[in-house]
């Protein structure tokens, strides 16, 4: 398959645990591992006191692990559901890391807030990255092509527009997959060209975005000649752009007459 989302294995929600079954379940305050143990190691003011104290884990979890957590308490080899992992900035689930695929060990309990999907995880964790790739490398999926819409080429060092997709796909109009949640995209060329590039004719910094010709003229004044951009593309995007060549030496190389101008 050309495309795939990878995911983790994650256990059936047991309703007992492993070791010792003494038929009393209490919270795991001491070890503060999400669940409630039958282990018969339940600290002494807990014994004393039945209200720590359940017949079944189900009860124990409801009592004392509520929300997320519960599900995270009822199957202790992960809940399935999602968190942030900072290092690696992307959003992972909640299942021990040789079950693979998108499992990013188990969560602790009380510091990493669960979420049922990444993307809602990405939203709430990595602000500051752009949701939708967020989303993808969570889910180790090689599907995510980017919007396809335009962004500044300044982010990335460039002198025009480019797409938000990945230059490995052969087209020459992307810039790269966007990464972070400031970059402004655009749904055309013209309209990033607009917003991004005012001080550069908006005709000519479209077809350079495009990867198109634009069949107009500029003047080189340093050589006192106009030239056809398709023919001769101006490397200077600052400069002015004329519909006709007999315009634009009138106008840009005004010193010369037309016929030595071209």
């Amino acid at each position: 398959l050309d495309c795939l989302v990878v995911w983790g294995t994650i256990s059936e929600a047991r309703t007992e645990v492993d070791g010792p079954r003494t038929g009393v379940f209490y919270p795991d305050w001491q070890y503060q591992s999400g669940t409630c143990l039958e282990d018969g190691n339940e600290p002494l003011y807990m014994k004393k006191n039945d209200v720590w104290l359940f017949s079944s884990l189900e009860g124990c979890c409801s009592r004392f692990y509520s929300g997320w957590n519960f599900n995270k308490c009822m199957n202790v080899r992960g809940s399935g559901l999602w968190f942030v992992d900072h290092m690696n900035e992307k959003c992972v689930t909640d299942c021990k890391d040789e079950n693979g695929g998108t499992c990013g060990g188990l969560a602790n309990p009380l510091s990493d807030r669960l979420y049922s999907d990444p993307k809602s995880c990405c939203e709430s964790e990595l602000a500051y990255r752009f949701k939708d790739l967020c989303e993808a490398e969570s889910l180790q999926s090689n599907c995510y092509a980017g919007t396809g819409k335009f962004y500044s080429g300044g982010v990335g060092g460039g002198e025009y527009c480019v797409r938000d997709c990945d230059p490995a796909s052969g087209d020459s109009t992307c810039g790269g997959l966007v990464e972070e949640s400031y970059v402004m995209l655009h749904d055309s060329a013209e309209a990033c060209c607009r917003a991004e590039y005012q001080w550069i004719d908006v005709e000519l910094c479209t077809v350079r975005s495009n990867q198109t010709r634009l069949e107009k003229y500029w003047p080189d004044k340093t050589n006192s000649k106009c030239y056809k951009d398709s023919e001769n593309p101006t490397v200077d995007l600052s400069v002015q752009i004329f519909d006709t060549a007999s315009e634009c030496c009138k106008v840009g190389i005004f010193w010369l007459s037309e016929s030595e101008c071209l």
